[in-house]
C-alpha cells in the first residue's frame, strides 16, 4: 500500500462526499463521547452505577444502529447518514435543554447509541456501493480516519468541557450534526444506490 493510494478514494467525487458527511458525524459523536462519564457525572449527577447502565444502554443501541444500517442502506444508504445525524441531534438536543433523571436520559443515550452504530457501517457501506472499486484500498484509509477523529474528538471536546460546561459540548456538537444532515441533502443531493457517475 502506497500512500498515494490512500489519496484515491478522496479523489472521487461521491466517495469525497461520504467521507466528508461521516467526518463531521463521527467528529460530533466523538467530541461528546469522550466526556460521556464526566457529562452524566459533573452535569446530571449520576452516581456510577447509574452512569454505567446509561453504557449498557448505549452499547446495545450500537447493535440496533448497525442492523439498521443494514435495512435502511438496501434503499439509499444516503438515508442512513441523515438518520444518524438526525438521531444524534435530536440527543444533543434533548441533553442540552432537559431536565435530567435517569429515564429520560436512558432514552436519548439510547438515540445516540443508535447513531454512533450507524456510522461505521454505513461509511463502509456508502464505499461499496458507490466506488466499489476502491474499497479495498480506501479501508486503510477509514481506519485512519477513525484513529485520528477519535483524537481531535478528545482534543475538541476536553476543551470545551475544560473552558465551557458540558451543556456547551451539547450544543456545539448539535450543531456539528445538523451541519452533517444538511450536507447530505445539499451536498449528496440525489445520490442513489445505483448512482455511479462523478457527481461534482
Amino acid at each position: 500500500m502506497q500512500w498515494k493510494e490512500l489519496l484515491l478514494m478522496p479523489s472521487h467525487p461521491i466517495a469525497r462526499k461520504g467521507l466528508i458527511i461521516f467526518t463531521l458525524i463521527f467528529l460530533a459523536h466523538f467530541s461528546a463521547y469522550n466526556y460521556f462519564t464526566v457529562f452524566f457525572k459533573q452535569t446530571a449527577g449520576f452516581l456510577e452505577g447509574q452512569i454505567s447502565a446509561l453504557l449498557l444502554f448505549f452499547g446495545i443501541a450500537s447493535v440496533v444502529g448497525n442492523v439498521l444500517t443494514g435495512y435502511v442502506g438496501k434503499y439509499n444508504v444516503r438515508y442512513s447518514f441523515a438518520i444518524s445525524a438526525l438521531l444524534l441531534a435530536m440527543a444533543f438536543l434533548a441533553l442540552s435543554i432537559w431536565d435530567f433523571n435517569w429515564t429520560t436520559s436512558a432514552i436519548f443515550v439510547f438515540l445516540w447509541g443508535t447513531a454512533a452504530g450507524m456510522v461505521p457501517a454505513t461509511i463502509n457501506m456508502w464505499m461499496h456501493i458507490h466506488t466499489p472499486e476502491l474499497t479495498e484500498k480506501g479501508l486503510a484509509l477509514i481506519t485512519f480516519m477513525f484513529l485520528i477523529l477519535i483524537t481531535i474528538g478528545s482534543l475538541v471536546g476536553g476543551y470545551v468541557m475544560d473552558n465551557f460546561d458540558g451543556y456547551v459540548l451539547m450544543i456545539s456538537m448539535l450543531i456539528v450534526a445538523l451541519f452533517a444532515f444538511f450536507l447530505i441533502f445539499t451536498l449528496a443531493r440525489g445520490l442513489k444506490n445505483n448512482e455511479r457517475r462523478a457527481v461534482k
